[in-house]
């Protein structure tokens, strides 16, 4: 959430060349929050979705309200399936040039919001960067994935096991795919290389940016450590610590700033989602699961 990212040469050509696919959004026979221009869509940019899950809380989290908002829509719908199982649609119609929105599924602290139980352990967060592992399995599928967009975690850590307002802060995203030049955060270090994980698949590139925000009339600033995937990735089923204890260990270091990370530090939470910028696409998200403390 709350990111403005950057865009390679190729944005403009491919966001212009799917804006024409305008598919109908999902039907309303599931359990949908949404926000835009289509006359059946909300006006709560963050509005809030249970779900089938007793942990896990959808929030559709359009932050790009206001000047940087050009129109369109995104929904986000939960379905139940069968035995306790539940799956999760973003859908989206963008135009902008930053990310629009983050519709995503959140476990734990979600910008001083605990979710879904409102308070801090109901959900098994914050837990010790350095004392547990944090089990993740999520499938989705990629083929309705079109124009300029990111599929990602994102994880939130702090020095404090309920941080407020002005307290440190440090984001780590895993980014699973992307498309239409969409690059991460770089200003504060940029590209610090590549990088492989024990216990984790792939080659991963490693980028340093830093954001900044207003909450309660207290200005933040935190970095972001971004890990991208060097090919798309639609079904990942492993531990996520490993992404930690790297940024930790090897690569916030060679950031221009940093909170100076250690293994005391808390996990607060975990999200799931797409960070559309524009064109159409939809996030199908078959299976999802995160439990800290594995």
């Amino acid at each position: 959430m709350w990111h403005h990212k950057s865009l390679g040469r190729a944005t403009t050509v491919l966001g212009l060349a799917v804006a024409a696919l305008s598919p109908a959004p999902f039907a309303h026979a599931d359990d949908c929050v949404s926000y835009g221009d289509q006359s059946w869509n909300g006006s709560n940019p963050y509005a809030q979705l249970s779900d089938a899950d007793p942990h896990q809380m959808l929030n559709l989290d359009v932050w790009s309200v206001g000047s940087h908002w050009n129109g369109g829509w995104v929904n986000l719908c939960s379905h139940a399936g069968p035995s306790g199982s539940w799956t999760f649609r973003g859908e989206w119609q963008v135009n902008g040039g930053i990310v629009q929105a983050y519709p995503h599924a959140t476990r734990g602290w979600d910008w001083f919001q605990w979710l879904p139980h409102n308070a801090p352990g109901g959900d098994g967060f914050p837990v010790q960067a350095g004392s547990a592992g944090l089990y993740s399995k999520v499938q989705y599928d990629p083929n309705p994935l079109y124009g300029t967009f990111d599929v990602s975690y994102d994880i939130w850590l702090s020095d404090k096991p309920n941080p407020g307002p002005g307290d440190k802060l440090t984001e780590i995203m895993v980014w699973l795919d992307r498309g239409g030049g969409l690059e991460p955060l770089q200003n504060n270090g940029g590209y610090l290389g590549t990088t492989t994980l024990g216990n984790v698949s792939g080659t991963w590139s490693v980028y340093a940016g830093s954001m900044s925000s207003t909450y309660q009339g207290v200005g933040m600033q935190w970095p972001v450590y971004s890990y991208v995937s060097t090919r798309p990735i639609s079904t990942f089923d492993g531990d996520l610590q490993p992404f930690i204890w790297n940024a930790i260990h090897a690569f916030q270091n060679r950031a221009r700033q940093s909170n100076h990370m250690d293994d005391s530090w808390y996990v607060l939470g975990v999200q799931f989602g797409a960070e559309p910028v524009s064109g159409y696409g939809q996030l199908n998200a078959w299976y999802y699961y995160v439990q800290p403390g594995w």
